[in-house]
């Protein structure tokens, strides 16, 4: 599995799967020890993302907690979680720790050498920016009498496509300009739009994985990964959203973004547009999307 590849963080994962997919490619990898691994994974709810990315997280650390027994022995202890709407993941192991001087520094690139705690270095940066990357978090604790390590993410409580009966019509705003995302949030929420932002194509693909969106508004210009980029994401990976996005830009004249319209029959609104005209247009686009 790369790393360094961005990969579409388009699935619904199964932690269970991940897990067990890691501690099996674990035991394929290392050399034998007298090192034990328990899983305690108790059903829960699916997260938005990638597996693959999420399954080289585990592994990484996985394999730091094993290399930190692999000399003495010990036990590598697995559990899995939900609550409130959060999943966790939590690696303990019962090694030696990790030395004070070192402990604030361990999500650095190359922060320690394997000479004073095996498997750091890289591995964390990589688990933390793939955890980063799915909108996660991750902590770390240590003291002489172990290491654990602790994910957690936003679950996926509802099937795709399933909706509350009582939620308002959600309109997914993918915009990076702080300005125009504050003015539109605020005029589509008071004609009774729930809003959600994203601020690229990346971070446009895991939110509407979380949870689908009537409609999307998008800019083709942004500091990620564009609009452009996204609508080509949406046909690969989420066709049943494509028809609901309205693209919305300063760049509606040259001819690649009008291009991508044509191709899909998105409509386009030019920057600045009239609020009235992109209401008009954002219902008329989740009314055809309903039917």
């Amino acid at each position: 599995m790369e790393w360094g590849r961005r990969l579409p963080l388009v699935e619904r994962v199964d932690l269970r799967e991940v897990v067990t997919r890691a501690a099996a490619a674990l035991e394929r990898e290392v050399a034998p020890a007298d090192v034990e691994l328990l899983l305690d994974l108790s059903p829960v709810p699916p997260v938005a993302g990638n597996a693959d990315q999420l399954q080289l997280a585990v592994e990484h650390v996985l394999r730091n907690a094993w290399e930190a027994l692999m000399s003495r022995g010990g036990t590598i202890r697995v559990r899995l979680a939900a609550a409130e709407r959060r999943v966790t993941l939590a690696v303990s192991d019962d090694g030696p720790g990790i030395p004070d001087s070192i402990l604030p520094h361990v999500f650095d690139a190359f922060s320690s050498t394997k000479s004073i705690q095996a498997g750091l270095g890289l591995g964390l940066a990589i688990v933390q920016d793939i955890v980063s990357r799915h909108h996660g978090e991750i902590a770390l604790t240590s003291s002489r009498a172990g290491t654990t390590v602790t994910f957690a993410f936003a679950a996926v409580e509802e099937p795709p496509g399933a909706r509350r009966a009582a939620s308002r019509r959600r309109v997914l705003l993918v915009e990076d300009n702080p300005g125009v995302q504050e003015t539109y949030r605020m005029l589509l929420e008071k004609a009774g739009w729930e809003v959600g932002v994203a601020l690229d194509a990346d971070d446009a693909l895991l939110a509407i994985t979380r949870e689908p969106a009537d409609v999307l508004v998008v800019d083709v210009q942004m500091s990620g990964r564009d609009g452009l980029a996204l609508v080509e994401a949406l046909a690969t990976w989420h066709p049943h959203q494509l028809g609901r996005v309205v693209l919305h830009t300063a760049y509606a004249y040259e001819d690649r973004v009008r291009a991508v319209a044509e191709r899909y029959g998105l409509p386009l609104l030019e920057k600045p547009c009239p609020f009235d005209r992109l209401l008009a247009t954002v219902a008329r686009v989740a009314g055809a999307g309903a039917g």
